[in-house]
Parts: structure tokens; C-alpha cells; sequence
């Protein structure tokens, strides 16, 4: 006899993930880099992404800024951890983004250490976050 589906029996995305900032406006935090006039704001305005990296500590709004930034500038968003993914998956993706003109690959690489052996000059037009 099948159940009716209620909070407890289905398939929903973890809490964190569905409590998630959509929006710009949703989000809080680093008011220094999303400020009215700040350098990310001008280049949401105009459409015209640019190249960046989001570094600090676990739980300061990276992901979030990185999916929110993704969609705003309809980029196809790649989440990679640099640990287990590698300088191949990275170089595939990159790749990839060299033959479509159309759209700009985001790519958020976690995990990314001063160690890491990826070479970032080779990034291209995708945006690195």
C-alpha cells in the first residue's frame, strides 16, 4: 500500500542547500565586494564577466556568491574539488568551453591550495571562483 508522499519520505536536497541565498539581494555578507558601485557590481550591471577567485574559510559564502554569479551571468556552472578532480577534468572543461563561443564555463575548483599544480594562466574566458 503506497505511502503518501509527505516531509519525511521524500527526496529533498539537504536543509543548507535548500535554505540557500538564490539571489543577490538574498545574500549577506562581504559587503566590500557586492556593494553598489563595488567592481562585481558594475560587472553584473553590464554584463561582462571577469576572471576571479573567492578564497577564505569554510561557511563565508563562496558556493553560494560563486552559483549566484553563475546564474546571473547564464554561465554554465562546473563544481570540481581540486583534491579528487585534477588538473585533467579542469583542462576538459576549459576545453570544451573554447569551441562554444556562446556561453562562458563558471568553475568553482574547492579546495584549491597555493600548491596546487593547476595552471590558472591557461584559464582562458572562464570565470574561476
Amino acid at each position: 500500500m503506497p505511502s503518501d508522499p509527505t516531509i519525511l519520505n521524500t527526496n529533498l536536497p539537504p536543509l543548507a542547500q535548500r535554505m540557500r541565498p538564490q539571489t543577490l539581494s538574498d545574500y549577506r555578507g562581504q559587503p566590500d565586494l557586492i556593494h553598489k558601485g563595488s567592481l562585481l557590481s558594475s560587472s553584473i550591471e553590464k554584463n561582462q564577466p571577469f576572471s576571479m577567485i573567492l578564497y577564505g574559510p569554510p561557511g563565508t559564502g563562496k558556493t553560494t556568491l560563486a552559483k549566484i554569479l553563475s546564474r546571473k551571468f547564464k554561465a554554465i556552472y562546473y563544481e570540481l574539488s581540486a583534491v579528487s578532480s585534477g588538473v585533467a577534468k579542469v583542462r576538459e572543461i576549459l576545453k570544451k568551453s573554447e569551441h562554444d563561443s556562446t556561453t562562458v564555463p563558471f568553475l568553482l575548483l574547492e579546495q584549491l591550495t597555493p600548491c596546487s599544480d593547476l595552471d590558472l594562466q591557461h584559464a582562458g574566458n572562464a570565470l574561476l571562483a
